[in-house]
């Protein structure tokens, strides 16, 4: 159906009709983070009711939608892209020596706190300034988090960190907000002006997003997914693209 189909491009129109303002999406991921704690805080960025689900769901989010298909040996450091309150990374730290978070929120404390509490120790946190501070890295990943973006520069200087970072043998999993049709675009960004809290503000149409990419290999491009992948049901708003360095010949 044409509502499932074109969700994404449906919900731009409703925040071109909007006459509301609110807070820019930087300030929102930025500032209402900072007060919060325990569960308020993990269902900040990721809605749940309890730690065990938040942990039980980072579980089968980080199997099946980072780690599926790809082959793990001889990696050994992770990166994630926007960490919020740690609940991948805390799955990540059980399959890398050190998994390694960056993220643009004030609260790392939160963050950090919930990982120990969940016997993580191999983890460093790296605030979006500081980005170029991290190691050498065999998986870079992102999921839910590129669509929240507020302008397409912040994804170009994630991937121009890809680039410097990435092992030779690495790869990026990388899941954004997908245009559904061209009509909007290459891709959209939502005004600060017609912004509303912790909703998504950056799409971009799959073969706009190859071409952003194209100083990578693309390995593999998942446009349609299920949004239960479990359970096979649900259509994903979001797309998979999958990276590596060109080799040098």
């Amino acid at each position: 159906m044409i509502f499932d189909k074109y969700i994404n491009d449906l919900h731009i129109l409703r925040t071109k009709l909007r006459r509301n303002k609110s807070l820019t999406p930087e300030e929102n991921w930025q500032k209402n983070p900072v007060d919060l704690e325990g569960i308020e805080f993990q269902s900040w960025f990721d809605t749940t009711e309890s730690e065990e689900n938040s942990i039980n769901q980072a579980k089968i989010d980080f199997d099946q939608k980072i780690l599926k298909g790809l082959d793990l040996q001889n990696k050994f450091n992770s990166c994630e892209i926007g960490f919020g309150g740690g609940r991948l990374m805390n799955q990540a730290s059980k399959h890398f020596e050190c998994a390694n978070g960056i993220d643009i929120h004030e609260n790392f404390r939160a963050t950090s706190e919930f990982l120990k509490r969940n016997n993580t120790k191999n983890f460093n946190l790296f605030h979006f300034d500081k980005r170029f501070d991290i190691p050498t890295i065999d998986l870079f990943y992102s999921f839910i988090v590129i669509q929240h973006f507020s302008s397409l520069k912040i994804l170009q200087e994630y991937l121009d960190l890809i680039q410097m970072k990435l092992s030779d043998n690495g790869i990026a999993v990388l899941w954004y907000g997908k245009l559904s049709t061209p009509f909007w675009g290459d891709y959209y960004v939502v005004p600060s002006s017609k912004f509303r809290r912790r909703e998504c503000s950056l799409f971009i149409h799959p073969s706009f997003m190859e071409k952003i990419c194209s100083e990578f290999t693309i390995i593999d491009h998942q446009i349609k997914n299920f949004k239960d992948p479990i359970k096979k049901i649900g259509h994903s708003m979001q797309s998979k693209i999958v990276i590596k360095k060109k080799k040098d010949f």
